[in-house]
């Protein structure tokens, strides 16, 4: 999605920023540098490739009897799931000594409760409490973040979300540019005042950001939706 590097650059001036992501080690960190953020700002999922290739050299039995034997079956009957649904629970939940049941176990997967977790660590150190605190989330592995932060009376944004997210968040938001979430951060202190606000006057410049009164948004904010030509829709969930 464009206006990511433009968005970080303004949240800079003013917010301490963190990545919390399901992403490896290696995508997340990269993506951190890009962005200017700290390394120890980065909660994601880590990935030792030195230590996990010791343990996923084994799984190649595994894998053919999933790939070779299992799908294939699946493909020759019709793609029909009942043929193959007892080989699948017998694959994933019965052969607990399996060596990809072990590879698996390498990895700790930075998602639903470790994300909610990573929202804890972060309020724990830098002594600033959940309710001052703004996630966004677009997937199901946010959940338990968002309504984390839903229930501390933080704020907790379903970014571009699916149901999962919308069910979880207190606000909405759609947008073409990450750029559309800055009246959020801006207006965090008054944050239901705005939404009203927004809401109650978005059909009038929804099309248009030049329409968007000069009392809503900052000038600044303001220029950056006439520039790129867009128009967040931001809604209150409340």
């Amino acid at each position: 999605l464009p206006g990511c590097t433009d968005l970080m650059k303004r949240l800079h001036r003013d917010w301490d920023i963190y990545i919390i992501s399901t992403s490896y080690s290696h995508f997340s960190h990269t993506i951190a540098k890009a962005l200017d953020i700290p390394l120890d700002h980065v909660f994601c999922t880590e990935l030792n490739l030195k230590s996990a290739n010791d343990v996923f050299h084994n799984i190649k039995n595994d894998v053919d009897l999933l790939v070779k034997g299992i799908f294939q079956q699946f493909v020759e009957n019709g793609k029909h799931l009942n043929t193959v649904i007892n080989d699948l629970n017998d694959f994933f939940w019965k052969r607990k000594d399996a060596d990809y049941i072990k590879a698996m176990n390498q990895i700790k997967v930075r998602g639903g409760k470790r994300k909610e977790l990573a929202v804890e660590t972060i309020s724990n150190q830098t002594k600033v409490p959940l309710s001052e605190i703004v996630a966004l989330g677009d997937s199901i592995t946010d959940i338990n973040m968002l309504q984390r932060l839903k229930d501390e009376d933080g704020i907790a944004v379903s970014f571009n979300g699916n149901r999962f997210t919308v069910s979880r968040a207190n606000i909405a938001i759609t947008t073409t540019n990450n750029l559309g979430t800055l009246p959020i951060f801006e207006n965090k202190d008054n944050i239901d005042d705005f939404l009203k606000s927004w809401e109650d006057l978005y059909d009038n410049f929804k099309h248009n950001p030049d329409k968007i009164p000069e009392n809503l948004i900052t000038k600044e904010i303001k220029n950056y939706f006439i520039k790129h030509q867009f128009v967040p829709e931001i809604e209150n969930l409340k």
